[in-house]
């Protein structure tokens, strides 16, 4: 296919493009039929205005469309045709496009049973909680929804984006970090993003054997191998002010997860409650060695509850902890 077919085939017809599962390539009906099947595997773009790049090879389309719930929202389409001969694309859905936006988009707008969490209350003195929705005190500046065939690098904020459903977004942290707010090297915006994964049928979801470490206490979402927990996964890095001795920590983040509702899983899955957790290497230059970490984080009470797993630990290397203690001795 050539990028003038493609372009033909997606011209607008009254203002309107409808993509089925028969007007591309079998893979795009693919495409559809897995990230679009709440939508009737139809994606429709209205007042689409369509534009061709001879130099990128691509085709893109704005316009508006509905998604994940929510009904006419500014849509960005970029479509082009890989070696194989296959339409791949890109879809930006805008939920929030700035901090001043009077429709306030919110992920239990999308996601209505999601699981209630404590979330202190704004302006309170005291420590006054209320239930609300998992990431209700997220202060967005603005926010994307996109949707890709192939995974791919957001070109807006320098994030990777996996094949799916991807969200992508700016908050203010504003307390809500914690206790590690108090040790960043910045208080300006944050960026969150990360994997949406929802399951066509979520009363048949199967848990395939995680193949879980003994050793370890507990297995969080992000550690599963080869397979991605049906649920709303978010990331920010948070690039920390301070050192312990010699010692740096390195690829610190705060990771969030939560599943579409309460009962997703079976009745005694850890998977069913929402989980905020900082995790990060220490490296330890003195002792050749590295501390995996991972601090489960009560956001309300501002109290972390932290888990080491050292990397080429041994008895030689233990005695050599100087970078930690900022001396040659251990006691």
């Amino acid at each position: 296919m050539k990028l003038q077919t493609l372009a033909k085939q997606l011209e607008p017809d009254n203002g309107t493009i409808t993509i089925n599962t028969k007007s591309l390539s079998s893979a795009f009906s693919d495409f559809l039929s897995q990230y679009f099947f709440a939508e009737g595997k139809v994606l429709e773009i209205q007042g689409a205005k369509l534009t061709q790049d001879a130099s990128s090879q691509t085709v893109t389309v704005t316009g508006s469309a509905s998604y994940l719930n929510i009904p006419n929202r500014p849509l960005s389409a970029h479509f082009w045709i890989d070696g194989q001969g296959n339409v791949q694309t890109s879809l930006t859905y805008t939920m929030i496009e700035s901090a001043t936006s009077t429709r306030r988009w919110a992920f239990s707008n999308s996601f209505p049973e999601l699981p209630l969490t404590d979330i202190r209350v704004k302006g309170s003195k005291r420590n006054e909680y209320e239930r609300l929705p998992c990431f209700s005190n997220f202060d967005f500046l603005c926010a994307n929804v996109s949707v890709c065939s192939q995974a791919m690098q957001d070109g807006e904020f320098d994030v990777p984006l996996q094949e799916g459903i991807n969200f992508v977004g700016q908050i203010r942290p504003l307390g809500l970090l914690g206790i590690v707010e108090h040790f960043l090297n910045n208080d300006g915006p944050q960026t969150v993003f990360g994997p949406i994964i929802i399951p066509e049928d979520d009363t048949r979801i199967v848990l395939p054997n995680l193949n879980q470490d003994v050793s370890r206490s507990t297995l969080y979402p992000w550690e599963i191998v080869d397979y991605t927990l049906p649920g709303i996964h978010l990331s920010m890095s948070v690039p920390l002010a301070f050192k312990v001795g010699k010692a740096e920590f390195q690829d610190t983040q705060i990771r969030f997860y939560s599943p579409l509702k309460p009962d997703m899983f079976e009745p005694d899955s850890p998977y069913n409650i929402p989980v905020c957790a900082f995790t990060g290497t220490l490296d330890i230059p003195s002792a050749d060695m590295a501390m995996d970490m991972i601090a489960d984080l009560d956001i309300a009470d501002s109290y972390l509850n932290i888990e080491g797993r050292f990397e080429n630990f041994s008895l030689e290397n233990m005695a050599k902890l100087a970078s930690i203690t900022g001396s040659g001795t251990n006691s």
